[in-house]
């Protein structure tokens, strides 16, 4: 049944913008009232295509498959974002989870008489100046993302280039402005331009960036976009990952992106 009121409403809007030199779309609230988001109706103001229009809408809101179906999406649409990402800073976790499905883990504070970190997902090193003591981390391994949760409500969005965790797989779409995890820094600067702030952790005289280390020294550009931040940690120098084999990762590779409040 959902499937036929799509195709019966997607028929009628392709037929009736092709009868139209100029077809005008008009925003229509009522088109659905169970949703805000989105619903446009076609005028050519004849009677006629406005009838069958009515039709059509009353029989998307009385259906209960199709009501369903508008409150599912419209819990999507709250939950997505407009730069690229999957889910959007201020939502709930009810909301990331629409999206996202069930957390891999549930990473919360730890008792403050204790003080002590968690067995899983507890932390990677740079990845905390946007966290506070009341955070609560939600790792959704299989999307790549960490969200972090304050009062509720998602205030931080972590995306790692690389993880430990066999589940873990890395985000691969745009993040904000068109940036990836696979951009190199020569591209993130060209796309976001220069930064509002940078942090460098400084190398000691002598040494070769180049060279790969187990420990590296990192670099933190910030940029002020709108109302959050976009935070990308690149190494300041090469890592070594394994000696046999020689794995490194060179110099200015991107670790991870933060996307916060």
């Amino acid at each position: 049944q959902i499937f036929v009121l799509e195709q019966q409403l997607l028929v009628y809007r392709a037929g009736h913008v092709c009868q139209q030199a100029q077809p005008l779309l008009v925003p229509h609230t009522d088109c659905l009232s169970y949703s805000n988001h989105g619903c446009f109706r076609f005028f050519d103001h004849t009677a006629k295509h406005n009838r069958e229009f009515a039709i059509m809408a009353n029989e998307m809101r009385t259906n209960p498959y199709a009501v369903a179906v508008v409150l599912l999406l419209s819990g999507f649409i709250r939950a997505a974002s407009p730069d690229g990402l999957p889910i959007r800073l201020g939502s709930t976790s009810a909301e990331v989870r629409k999206v996202l499905g069930e957390p891999t883990e549930i990473v919360e504070p730890p008792p403050p008489e204790t003080g002590t970190g968690h067995d899983g997902h507890e932390g990677h090193q740079g990845m905390a100046s946007h966290k506070d003591m009341e955070s609560v981390d939600e790792w959704y391994d299989s999307a790549g993302i960490l969200g972090t949760f304050s009062g509720g409500k998602l205030n931080a969005i972590s995306l790692l280039k690389e993880s430990d965790y066999p589940s873990f797989v890395p985000y691969s779409g745009t993040i904000v402005k068109g940036v990836t995890l696979q951009d190199s820094k020569k591209a993130i600067l060209e796309k976001l331009g220069a930064p509002t702030k940078i942090e460098d952790e400084t190398l000691a005289e002598g040494t070769d960036p180049d060279r790969p280390v187990i420990n590296p020294q990192h670099s933190k550009y910030f940029w002020r976009i709108d109302d959050y931040t976009v935070e990308v940690t690149l190494l300041n120098q090469a890592r070594l990952i394994r000696e046999a084999g020689s794995v490194t990762l060179p110099k200015d590779t991107i670790l991870f992106i933060i996307v916060s409040k």
